[in-house]
């Protein structure tokens, strides 16, 4: 469950946080095209671009605007989102930029009625998440299943 904290986030000066949208599909595949355990085909990236919410932080390189954090939802229904897919870009952890692109996607979720969920396992993830008032209510298990080919 989530309990709104929707203060300052402390992103890194220079950042924007932008809402996606389905045009810009190409620059969030590459966010998450080598993101270890979270990384995503482009379909699998493009389904949150039309089925959810996606908040990515950009800052400025090299006079062009880069993405170098993310958060979407997995699922939403009509009282619940799935938060997921929050990776920051590992040149640009520490600066609170996943903190702040899942404060923006929470914010948004909450001004429509939704109740923000997620589940993690790396623990820095979950001192991040408790800073934004998440608090644990359970556990959670993924089975992925072999294909039989």
């Amino acid at each position: 469950m989530f309990t709104p904290a929707l203060d300052e986030t402390g992103a890194t000066p220079g950042s924007s946080l932008v809402r996606q949208r389905t045009e810009d599909l190409p620059a969030l595949v590459g966010i998450y095209s080598d993101a270890g355990s979270l990384s995503r085909t482009p379909a699998g990236t493009e389904r949150p671009l039309r089925d959810g919410t996606v908040y990515v932080a950009e800052v400025g390189i090299e006079h062009k605007k880069a993405i170098v954090a993310s958060a979407l939802t997995n699922a939403q229904s009509t009282t619940m989102a799935m938060v997921g897919g929050v990776y920051t870009d590992p040149a640009f952890r520490g600066r609170g930029l996943g903190q702040a692109v899942t404060s923006a996607l929470c914010a948004e979720l909450l001004s429509l009625d939704l109740v923000p969920v997620l589940y993690w396992h790396a623990p820095d993830a979950g001192h991040v998440y408790a800073k934004l008032g998440f608090r644990r209510i359970g556990f959670w298990r993924s089975v992925w299943l072999a294909s039989k080919e």
